[in-house]
């Protein structure tokens, strides 16, 4: 609670300012003729509730005089006096909504970031700050924060306000633009095996050095283009251009590859279905190492907060430039699942199976694979990342050199952290780490490999 002499301070201004008759339009009753002999009847109110009734009324006037008095009774004593927390809330919170009403969108935003960056499940906070983002035409952000708040169970006309919101920004032609870089310690920079030989036509072959397990150190660049330009109410056309390279030392591993992809988008308050057609190309080593063309079809359903869930379907051509047999038609297909965590994070679950057709029927092959997720913000803006998934890669008929039909199985873990707290040049610290390993019946594609990245991201 606040000290007993800021409520005094506070409270003894208020009740200046208003009378029993007047104060918020309260009804006292009959109004009597005045009598010289009693005395005026004051109504002291809290601060805190005061501040909110004049933001309610939109008296921004009266609100500042209030929220000032409110700051000189907690900091314009020695040492600065302590409130709870609760309280500490409610003050920023409305400080927040006051600076929206005085139209200073970017120091609201600043405002409700401050509450989140300390307790960051807060509905009604989240709510705002989407606002804010809004009206600084920030659409990108403003839905990622509405979207965390809708999570949550919220009132009917709280989310009919919302889904006007988002019928704005879906009609306004929007860009958003992805900047990383990084450096990448990786223990197994080819995904070759340690084997020192393997067999080949029932005998053991010696493998090349080039040909086993390899370190580096790897510097990586990366750039994402999004833009959504509105068709109808509802619909956009959403188009996605990425761009990202990996340099090593000696250039024999570089790692770059380029995609594009577009189609339309439609959106409502429960569900979201999108189309992208595109292709993309991949080059290893600096030379050739496959390409695709073809599409995604997805949906998103809101079942019941806080579940939710949909679909995906892929279908690609793609060719192989070393490894023409390889080249044919892959579909994919992942239905998944997700559940909400408070207004800041969420569990994902998928199952995906994925066959891809091949030139040759030993190079074709099947894969089913479960996958699970967990992304939440934390305090002191965190933004924490976890995933894991298990499968298994088993291909239709033998190949030759091996002399048996070719069985996988695999599994990676993952974790990822963002700490906005930590800037350079304006782009936020992010650090990831990958753990793959792949156990087959042949030899040669037995692995194990330790990925990091750990360099800075920034949003425009």
């Amino acid at each position: 609670m606040l000290p007993d002499y800021g409520f005094f301070l506070a409270a003894v201004f208020i009740a200046c300012l208003f009378p029993a008759s007047t104060a918020f339009g309260l009804n006292t009753g009959p109004q009597q003729a005045p009598d010289a002999t009693a005395e005026e009847a004051i109504v002291v109110l809290s601060p805190l509730k005061a501040l909110r009734q004049l933001i309610d009324s939109g008296q921004t006037a009266e609100a500042k005089l209030v929220l000032e008095a409110l700051d000189l009774a907690i900091k314009g004593v020695h040492p600065p006096a302590t409130i709870s927390p609760q309280d500490w809330i409610e003050l920023e919170f409305l400080r927040g909504r006051l600076a929206l009403l005085d139209d200073q969108a970017a120091s609201a935003a600043a405002i409700f970031e401050n509450i989140l960056y300390r307790y960051p499940d807060i509905v009604r906070v989240r709510l705002e700050l989407g606002l804010a983002l809004f009206q600084m035409k920030q659409d990108q952000r403003a839905n990622y924060h509405l979207d965390l708040a809708l999570q949550q169970e919220v009132p009917e006309v709280t989310m009919n306000r919302v889904e006007s919101l988002k019928q704005v920004m879906r009609q306004r032609r929007r860009w958003q633009v992805s900047i990383k870089v990084a450096a990448v310690p990786d223990s197994n920079v080819n995904a070759a095996t340690d084997a020192p030989t393997v067999d080949l036509f029932g005998l053991p072959f010696i493998l090349d050095e080039d040909a086993r397990r390899r370190t580096g150190l790897g510097a990586l660049a990366s750039i994402s283009i999004i833009n959504a330009t509105p068709v109808s109410r509802g619909t956009v056309l959403a188009s996605e251009l990425r761009v990202r390279h990996v340099e090593y030392k000696s250039g024999q591993f570089d790692d770059s590859l380029v995609s594009f992809y577009a189609g339309p988008e439609m959106s409502s308050a429960t569900k979201r279905v999108g189309l992208r057609v595109g292709g993309f190309r991949r080059w290893f080593g600096q030379n050739g190492f496959n390409w695709g063309a073809g599409g995604q079809l997805s949906t998103t359903v809101l079942f019941t907060r806080p579940w939710s869930g949909g679909l995906n379907l892929g279908a690609h051509w793609i060719g192989y430039d070393q490894l023409a047999a390889r080249s044919g038609f892959s579909l994919q297909v992942e239905p998944f699942v997700r559940r909400a965590i408070g207004a800041s994070g969420q569990v994902r679950s998928s199952v995906a199976y994925r066959r891809d057709f091949a030139r040759e029927k030993n190079q074709a092959n099947t894969t089913i694979q479960y996958g699970v997720s967990f992304q939440r913000e934390l305090r002191n803006n965190i933004r924490l990342g976890l995933k894991g998934l298990v499968g298994v890669r088993n291909f239709r008929a033998a190949q030759t050199p091996f002399g048996v039909r070719r069985e996988d199985r695999f599994f990676s873990l993952g974790a990822q952290i963002t700490v906005a707290g930590i800037r350079f040049l304006g782009a936020a610290l992010e650090a990831s780490y990958d753990f793959q390993q792949s156990n087959s019946n042949v030899a040669l594609f037995d692995y194990t490999r330790h990925r990091f990245e750990i360099g800075f991201t920034k949003e425009f």
